[in-house]
């Protein structure tokens, strides 16, 4: 045996290998470098432990604060709201009937042309100031009929005969209606922007849909004495515009959707968001403690750290939305309708992404409206492809295409367009023929 192992040996040494012995085997990794390999790879290393720690110590601290804020999140339960007319928390499965939303019903009864003093907006106007929207308009809150209590924005004219029913973003609020404040009120109009349950002042509704959400809308617009109106959708507030447009064909007069969010459930749609949109859709819609570890250090950035958050949220964004988020109007506006979707906390979040990444409770098909579909070419947040579905499938659509506007710059630089189109189509009534797929704007 030693024989063949000095054999061994020796034929190492004449192929030039090294020959291992006991004390090479037992060196240190920097003991085998060459000298000045070896102090400068310890050099670095030294150099980097105290980064290293830091960055350690950092993600530790967040991990903990979203573990504590996600296990919170989940402890909680519906409670009783505070105040005089507080009253149980319950579901909105039971919608209205027909007979309660119809246009002609409301008709009949008689209903007022103008709201009640107490609902009425209150902030001065001064004219040509159409296109700087004023001082946001401050909550107004009104009880449903299985109890919940749902807060809204009245905008423009109060004592209006045309009315616009907004539905926010996500994650967003009625305060995104202030951008078409002052060009609603240069008219005429009035706008009544509802703030979905579980966001801003709106209780949480479990087990809500798309169209148990349009129902809410519909029922507000009835109580304030609203007859008809003009659905316009913003972004992931698309969905619920068309749900509502589908649970009240009598009383929408038309449809607007703005960069809006198509079926995620539909093929290669969902695929077309960022990966950072993605990874969201996919931890919402799987629930459980990732989602609200996830949302809830989300949560605790923007209130501790509100502009870091803002920054990374605009470095994501195109070059057309970056300029515009620049300005102070939009980005007060997006920044103050996003501490309010988050004030009751996380839960109504999570459960509206995972509503919007399912499938649709209700069909196109059942959208009779004539329909604007408005869609930047440059939105990497709601890709041009959900714009181009949309208009494919509904019965009576325009898709209007805007060459280079990203998603939220498509809000602040078409916003008197879309208006006047809505405008044009109540003053006439002439209705669009939908659009071809021949005249539709090539995908890449």
């Amino acid at each position: 045996m030693l024989s063949e192992l000095k054999g061994s040996t020796h034929r190492q040494a004449e192929r030039g290998t090294d020959v291992p012995n006991r004390t090479n085997l037992n060196a240190t990794p920097s003991a085998l470098l060459k000298p000045t390999e070896s102090v400068s790879a310890r050099g670095r290393l030294q150099d980097s432990i105290p980064e290293l720690g830091a960055h350690v110590k950092t993600v530790s601290r967040h991990l903990a604060q979203g573990w504590a804020r996600g296990w919170e999140i989940i402890r909680i339960r519906d409670s009783r709201p505070q105040g005089a007319e507080a009253a149980p928390l319950k579901t909105s499965a039971k919608s209205l009937t027909s007979s309660d939303l119809s246009s002609a019903d409301l008709l009949s009864k008689g209903l007022p042309n103008s709201l009640p003093n107490s609902l009425q907006s209150n902030d001065s106007y001064s004219p040509g100031a159409s296109l700087r929207s004023p001082a946001p308009v401050e909550r107004q809150n009104l009880k449903l009929q299985d109890g919940r209590r749902l807060s809204f924005r009245i905008l423009g004219v109060s004592d209006a005969r045309e009315w616009i029913l907004f539905h926010h973003g996500y994650p967003g609020s009625s305060c995104q209606a202030n951008l078409i404040h002052g060009l609603a009120r240069e008219h005429g109009w009035g706008v009544l922007a509802i703030d979905r349950p579980g966001f801003s002042q709106s209780d949480f509704d479990t087990g809500r849909s798309l169209k148990t959400t349009a129902y809410d809308a519909i029922e507000v617009a009835s109580k304030l004495g609203i007859a008809r109106f003009h659905v316009v959708g913003v972004s992931g507030g698309a969905p619920y515009a068309l749900a509502t447009a589908a649970a009240a064909p009598q009383r929408t007069q038309s449809l607007s959707t703005v960069g809006g969010l198509a079926q995620l459930a539909a093929p290669d749609l969902e695929a077309k968001l960022s990966p950072f949109e993605r990874f969201c859709v996919r931890r919402a819609r799987s629930g459980g403690v990732t989602a609200h570890l996830l949302f809830g250090w989300m949560e605790r950035g923007v209130r501790q750290d509100e502009e870091a958050v803002i920054k990374r949220w605009i470095d994501r964004l195109a070059t057309a939305d970056r300029e515009e988020m620049e300005k102070p109007e939009l980005r007060e506006v997006l920044v103050r309708s996003l501490k309010e979707a988050i004030e009751p906390g996380i839960r109504g979040v999570i459960a509206d992404l995972r509503l919007l990444a399912s499938p649709w409770d209700f069909s196109l098909e059942h959208v009779h409206s004539p329909a604007w579909i408005w869609h930047g070419t440059e939105d990497n947040v709601v890709p041009y492809a959900h714009g181009v579905y949309l208009a494919t499938g509904l019965r009576q659509a325009k898709l209007m295409t805007v060459e280079g506007a990203g998603h939220y710059s498509l809000c602040l630089t078409e916003r008197q367009k879309i208006v006047e189109q809505i405008l044009s189509f109540a003053g006439h009534g002439e209705v669009k023929l939908p659009l071809k797929s021949t005249e539709l704007r090539e995908l890449t």
